[in-house]
């Protein structure tokens, strides 16, 4: 199911986040069904990104997919914006780590 919800993705939803300067990556599928994405890019900060992910994204799995109960949201901090501030606090920028 994972494979399947991937090449969705990557067909019919990323074109339209990547067009805004977004995108979202898979997390895990739960066996329960559940599809859980990060959001990444200009999504992860965007105002209308519930709406995004409600009326774009679980839709289109929904009738793509069958059998996808819900798409969620991973609230944490993405590995986009903590690779950046590490490499911030090693030196990227006067940084305050050791590399």
């Amino acid at each position: 199911m994972l494979d399947k919800v991937k090449e969705v993705l990557e067909k019919e939803v990323l074109p339209y986040l990547r067009s805004h300067g977004g995108g979202l990556e898979v997390v895990e599928v739960t066996p329960e069904k559940d599809v859980i994405v990060e959001l990444t890019g200009a999504c992860s900060g965007c105002p209308a990104s519930q709406v995004t992910l409600e009326t774009i994204v679980a839709e289109t799995l929904k009738e793509k997919v069958p059998g996808i109960r819900n798409v969620v949201v991973n609230n944490t901090i993405s590995r986009e914006l903590l690779d950046t501030v590490v490499d911030i606090l090693k030196g990227g920028t006067g940084g305050l780590l050791e590399r």
